[in-house]
């Protein structure tokens, strides 16, 4: 409980401190991050947003947030405990994703998990993109809502992202 009151004040003060850039456009940018919580869809909706992306010559990287690691083979990943109480970064994989230059975030996370907002929080890219959850809308500079529950939320998220 203390960890995740300690990380949502640092994720407060990351936002304050966050200097706004302009976007670019879509087919201008180069670089596009993923952060991926582990349950929010399955691995093909997720391979074929990536697939489109680098069809469209973007070069993605992505990481994997497992709330629960059991053996999966997602990769690469990070964990709770790969973040401390105060918000160091133990996971050499989120530490080299978060050292990346990227035009576009996407967070496919549908959980509102605490960490995941933390991490955005610590990326550099001026343009973040997630999924509709008012109590977090400050966390990114354009959310997505689907109501059509045939509808992959990351394909809407992709196909939205192609109007910027």
């Amino acid at each position: 409980m203390i960890k995740k009151l300690i990380i949502a004040y640092r994720t407060t003060r990351n936002e304050k401190n966050r200097k706004i850039k302009s976007w670019i456009e879509f087919n201008q940018s180069k670089h596009i991050g993923l952060i991926i919580q582990e349950d929010f869809e399955n691995e093909e909706s997720i391979n074929k947003v990536i697939e489109d992306l680098k069809n469209d010559g973007k070069k993605v990287s992505k990481i994997y947030f497992l709330r629960k690691p059991k053996g999966h083979q997602m990769s690469p990943w990070f964990k709770s405990s790969q973040i401390n109480a105060i918000g160091q970064i133990k996971s050499p994989e989120l530490d080299h994703f978060l050292k990346q230059d990227f035009d576009f975030l996407l967070c496919f996370d549908e959980s509102g998990h605490y960490l995941l907002d933390y991490v955005s929080s610590l990326t550099n890219a001026p343009a973040r993109i997630g999924v509709m959850q008012p109590e977090r809308k400050h966390y990114y500079e354009m959310m997505v809502q689907v109501g059509d529950s045939d509808k992959f939320v990351s394909g809407e998220i992709l196909r939205y992202l192609k109007k910027i």
